[in-house]
């Protein structure tokens, strides 16, 4: 275990399928989801972007029609951080983002679900 987490709250099962997501587990040690045909908001895909880490500025570089769709950010923790409806396949944290890590969900017009772990650097 290289990392260990204590939460003030119940946080809900999104978030710990996100977080799980966010570990590339799944591909290691497949679940019941994973080998049957189980729908994209049980099976999220992996949001690829660049740079990791990064000072703020994310783009996305999956083949994905961003138009549309709804990304979010959230903390460890499970707060909002941020949340953006994205005309093109970057986007940019507000400046009084703190570093850390951060889980990023991105939700195509299509209902499609893609997530992704970034850092965040000063």
């Amino acid at each position: 275990m290289d990392e260990f987490f204590i939460y003030d709250r119940a946080i809900t099962e999104e978030e710990v399928r996100d977080f799980y997501n966010s570990y590339h587990r799944s591909r290691l040690f497949p679940s019941p989801e994973n080998k049957s045909n189980a729908t994209d908001k049980l099976n999220p895909q992996q949001l690829n972007f660049y740079p990791n880490p990064t000072t703020g500025l994310i783009q996305i570089s999956n083949k994905i029609d961003v138009n549309g769709s709804l990304i979010t950010v959230n903390d460890i923790q499970g707060k909002n951080i941020y949340t953006t409806i994205p005309q093109t396949n970057s986007i940019q944290l507000p400046s009084s983002t703190p570093a850390g890590t951060y889980i990023i969900r991105l939700q195509t017009k299509d209902k499609k679900i893609y997530t992704g772990k970034v850092m965040l650097k000063n």
